[in-house]
C-alpha cells in the first residue's frame, strides 16, 4: 500500500510539472537556450558555404524558419533568415520558388498580424516586379509596403520603402516626387548610421538629378555613391553606379560613357549582378547605335535577348527587338525593321506594358507610312488613339478601384479586430481553466502527501513501541552492547567554479560578430568597456586559456581576415598593403612580421599559390 501511494504521488507531481511547463510556454512562447543554440549552429553553417553550395544554405534556412514557426522570435531575425533563403534560391535560379516562399511568408505574417514582416514581403515582391519590368504591379506592392512600414514604426523598413518608391516614380517620369522619397530615405539611413544602405540611395538620387538635367548635383551624388560602395564592397551598387555614370556621360562624352559601361561589365562574374549587367549591356548597345557602330550594337542586342530569355525578363526582350528594328531601319532594311518592331510590340503587349507597346506600335505605323501602305498605317493610328483613350479611362477605373479596395481593407481590419477580441477571450478562458486545473491538482497532491506522512508517523510510532518493549525485556542482555554505527555518507567536496570560460566565450563571440580587430587603434581598454570586463581579467583569461597576450590574440584574427581576402578572387585588384589595412593593421611592417610568424610564409606567396 505504501509503495502504491508513493508512486501515485510521483506521477501526480510529474503531471503537475508538465502542465506548469506547458502553461509557462503558453504564456511566454519564448525560445529557450537550446533553440538559440540551434540558431547559432545554423548561422555558422550558412557562413561556411561557398556560392556553389546554395542548396545547403536553403536547407539550413528552412530549419531555422521551422523553429520560428514554433517559437516567438524577433521580427528582424525572422526577416534575416527569410532573406538568406530567397537569396540562395535566386542564386540557384529558382525565381518561382523564391516568389512562393515570399508569398507564403506574407500570408503567414497576415495571420500573425506581423506588420514588419508584411511590409518586408511587400517590398521584396515590389522590387522583383520592378526588376522584371512590371512597374504598375511594383508600384502597388511598394506603396502597400510603405504604408505597413509606417504603421510598424520600423525605421529601416520605412527608409527602404521610400527608396524603392522613389525608383518606381523615377521610372514613371515623376522626378520631383521621386526625389522627395529618396531624400527622406537618405535622411533616415544617415540617422541610423547605415552606410551600406546609403550607397544605393545616393545612386538613385544622382540618377534622378540626371533625369531633370541637374548634372552638377548628379555627379556629386554619383561620387558619394562610389565612395560608400568601395568602402562597403557592395558590388551590386558598384555596377549600378558605373552604369548610371555611363548614362550620365552618354550625350556629353560618349567615350567616357563607354569606359564606365565597360568597367561595369568587368564585374559580370560576381553573384547577384545579373540584371544590372543586362541593363549595362543594353545601354552600351544603345550607345554604339548612336555612334552608328551597328555591328557592335547588334551583337549586344542579340546577347541580351538570350540572357533575358534564360531569366524570363520579357520587357528586356521587347526593348532589344525594338533596338534591332532601329538598326534595320538605319540600314534601310524596312522589311526586317517592321518584323522586329512587330515582335517588340507583341511581347510588350502580352506582358501588360501597354504604354511601351504603343511606342512600338508607333514605329510600326511609321514603317507602313514609309512603305506607302497608308491603309495599314491608318488602322494602326486608330488603334493607338483608341488604346490611349482606354488608358485614360483605365486610370479613372483604377482610382475607383483603389477607393473600393481601401473601403474593403478598412472593413476587413474592423472584422479582424472583432475576431481578435473573440480569440483573446477564448485564450483567457483557457488560461483560467488551466490555472484552476493546476490548483486542483496541487491540492490533490498535497492531500495525498499529507496522508502519506500521517501513515508514516503511525508506522514509526508502532515500531518505536515494539523497540522499547523489546529493550525492556532484554535489558540485561543488551547492557554493555554498543550500537553499530550506520554507514557514513561520504562528503563530496565540490570546488567552486569560476566564470572565466564564459567570459572567454563572450570575448570570442564579440570578436566573431562585431569584428573590433578591424580597428587598427583597438586597445584593451576599448575591449574592456565593450565587454564590461576589466583589463586585468581579460589579460589573465587570455594567458590561462589561450596562453597568449592581448596583441597576439588580436593579430590572429587580423591575419585570418587578411588570409581570407588574399585567397578570395574578388580582392585580386587590391594591393597587399590595402588588404593589411582593411584587416586592421596600422603598420605594414607589423603585418608582414605577424603574417610570417602565424602563417609561415609571405602574403604574396600565399596569393600566388591559392589555386594550387
Amino acid at each position: 500500500m505504501s509503495k502504491f501511494l508513493f508512486l501515485l504521488t510521483l506521477v501526480l507531481l510529474l503531471i503537475i510539472s508538465l502542465l506548469f511547463l506547458k502553461y509557462r510556454l503558453f504564456l511566454t512562447n519564448e525560445p529557450d537556450a537550446a533553440i538559440s543554440g540551434k540558431l547559432l549552429y545554423y548561422q555558422n553553417k550558412v557562413k561556411g558555404f561557398a556560392p556553389d553550395k546554395m542548396d545547403s544554405v536553403v536547407r539550413y534556412a528552412d530549419s531555422a524558419l521551422l523553429l520560428f514557426n514554433a517559437h516567438a522570435t524577433a521580427d528582424s531575425v525572422k526577416t534575416s533568415w527569410l532573406q538568406i533563403k530567397v537569396d540562395a534560391l535566386l542564386a540557384l535560379g529558382l525565381m518561382d520558388s523564391a516568389n512562393k516562399t515570399m508569398i507564403s511568408a506574407h500570408n503567414h505574417a497576415i495571420l500573425e498580424k506581423n506588420l514588419p514582416l508584411q511590409a518586408y514581403t511587400f517590398l521584396w515582391l515590389g522590387s522583383k516586379s520592378r526588376d522584371g519590368g512590371k512597374y504598375f504591379q511594383a508600384e502597388k506592392y511598394i506603396s502597400e509596403g510603405l504604408s505597413l512600414a509606417k504603421k510598424s514604426g520600423d525605421k529601416y523598413l520605412i527608409a527602404r520603402a521610400h527608396n524603392l518608391f522613389g525608383t518606381i516614380l523615377n521610372l514613371k517620369g515623376k522626378y520631383r516626387e521621386a526625389q522627395e522619397h529618396l531624400i527622406i530615405a537618405s535622411s533616415i539611413f544617415e540617422k541610423l548610421s547605415m552606410p551600406e544602405a546609403l550607397g544605393p540611395v545616393y545612386n538613385n538620387i544622382a540618377s534622378n538629378y540626371d533625369a531633370i538635367n541637374d548634372k552638377e548635383k548628379a555627379l556629386d551624388y554619383f561620387k558619394k555613391s562610389l565612395a560608400l560602395t568601395l568602402v562597403n564592397h557592395d558590388t551590386l551598387n558598384y555596377v549600378s553606379t558605373l552604369n548610371n555614370l555611363g548614362i550620365h556621360y552618354q550625350n556629353l562624352r560618349p567615350d567616357s560613357a563607354e569606359y564606365y559601361f565597360k568597367e561595369a561589365l568587368k564585374c559580370q562574374d560576381y553573384p547577384d549582378v545579373g540584371y544590372k549587367i543586362i541593363l549595362t549591356k543594353f545601354n552600351l548597345a544603345n550607345l554604339y547605335f548612336t555612334r552608328r557602330e551597328f555591328a557592335r550594337s547588334e551583337v549586344f542586342y542579340n546577347e541580351i535577348i538570350g540572357q533575358c530569355q534564360a531569366k524570363g525578363i520579357f520587357s528586356g526582350i521587347a526593348r532589344c527587338y525594338n533596338g534591332i528594328g532601329n538598326l534595320y531601319e538605319a540600314r534601310n532594311d524596312n522589311v526586317h525593321a517592321l518584323d522586329s518592331y512587330k515582335r517588340a510590340y507583341h511581347i510588350a503587349d502580352s506582358i501588360g506594358e501597354t504604354p511601351v507597346a504603343m511606342a512600338f506600335l508607333g514605329n510600326m505605323q511609321y514603317m507602313y507610312e514609309k512603305a506607302g501602305d497608308t491603309k495599314e498605317a491608318l488602322v494602326l493610328q486608330k488603334k493607338i488613339t483608341s488604346v490611349n483613350d482606354s488608358l485614360r479611362s483605365l486610370e479613372k477605373q483604377i482610382a475607383v478601384h483603389d477607393l473600393e479596395m481601401l473601403y474593403n481593407k478598412e472593413k476587413t481590419e474592423r472584422e479582424n479586430e472583432a475576431l481578435s477580441v473573440s480569440i483573446q477571450l477564448q485564450k483567457n478562458t483557457i488560461r483560467i481553466r488551466t490555472i484552476i486545473l493546476i490548483l486542483f491538482l496541487v491540492f490533490f497532491a498535497g492531500l495525498v502527501i499529507l496522508l502519506w506522512n500521517t501513515y508514516n508517523l503511525y508506522k514509526q510510532r508502532d515500531e518505536a513501541y515494539n523497540t522499547l518493549f523489546k529493550k525492556y525485556k532484554e535489558e540485561l542482555i543488551l547492557q554493555g552492547e554498543t550500537n553499530t554505527p550506520e554507514n557514513v555518507v561520504p562528503v563530496i567536496n565540490i570546488s567552486p567554479t569560476t566564470d572565466s570560460e564564459n567570459q572567454l566565450f563572450v570575448l570570442m563571440n564579440y570578436f566573431e560578430t562585431q569584428k573590433p580587430f578591424l580597428n587598427p587603434k583597438l586597445k584593451i581598454e576599448d575591449l574592456a568597456t565593450a565587454t564590461k570586463m576589466s583589463r586585468k581579467s581579460i589579460e589573465s583569461m587570455l594567458k590561462i586559456h589561450k596562453q597568449t597576450s592581448f596583441n597576439a590574440f588580436v593579430n590572429n584574427y587580423r591575419i585570418a581576415e587578411a588570409k581570407r581576402m588574399l585567397t578570395d578572387d574578388k580582392y585580386n585588384n587590391l594591393k597587399i598593403e590595402t588588404i593589411a589595412k582593411d584587416a586592421g593593421f596600422g603598420s605594414k611592417v607589423n603585418f608582414y612580421a605577424a603574417f610570417k610568424q602565424i602563417i609561415g610564409t609571405k602574403p604574396a606567396h600565399l596569393r600566388d599559390n591559392k589555386t594550387k
